[in-house]
């Protein structure tokens, strides 16, 4: 199985610092992970699969085609988003964010960020409220898996930045990055255009 994640990342043109970010593990672990020094867990391995749209009879057993057909990643995808911590955790790895800065975010610690997406702990109404407001969530999405994971609000206004200032897809996501960076990541980018316009 090793041999074949590295086979699917090469096919996607990724390093392993991409590809380990697009499924929430570290560059390290993709390593180790490549090399056998380590096994995939089964949400890595779901994970995988359906993000690169992997057929996961071919990932676990190299039987079969390497990708899978849409049905079944829809299947997958409506059995992971029937629980509010997949949903918080599939959130997260779509800002890049770690459970520590996710955390840090909303006011709450690494461990809890762990515990609500594993399904050990529910999160409280005032974390689902904080989630929605900071990462502009639509509310219906996070509570009950309906409608798009960001809210109508959020898009329109990159819309219309977009159409200002004729930026394309390349822009909008640069910007949205950094609007979801935290402020010591904000100040650390600032630094590099302070120090760059003094030299």
């Amino acid at each position: 199985m090793n041999e074949r994640i590295k086979k699917i990342r090469k096919s996607v043109g990724l390093s392993q610092k991409d590809f380990g970010i697009k499924i929430g593990v570290s560059d390290t672990a993709i390593s180790k992970i490549e090399h056998g020094e380590r096994n995939p867990s089964k949400q890595t391995i779901k994970l995988i699969c359906k993000e690169f749209k992997i057929n996961q009879n071919w990932l676990k057993s190299g039987i079969g085609e390497m990708f899978s057909n849409d049905q079944d990643i829809f299947l997958d995808d409506l059995t992971e988003l029937n629980s509010l911590g997949k949903r918080i955790k599939k959130l997260r790895i779509a800002l890049s964010l770690s459970q520590r800065e996710f955390g840090e975010r909303i006011g709450i610690v690494k461990t809890a960020v762990s515990k609500i997406e594993n399904g050990e702990n529910s999160p409280r109404e005032q974390t689902i409220m904080s989630i929605c407001r900071e990462f502009d969530v639509n509310e219906s999405w996070l509570k009950e898996g309906i409608g798009d994971m960001f809210s109508n609000a959020s898009e329109d206004l990159f819309d219309q930045l977009a159409n200002k200032y004729n930026l394309d897809e390349f822009d909008i996501k640069v910007i949205k990055r950094y609007v979801n960076f935290s402020n010591e990541q904000r100040h650390l980018i600032k630094d590099i255009f302070i120090n760059e316009k003094d030299d």
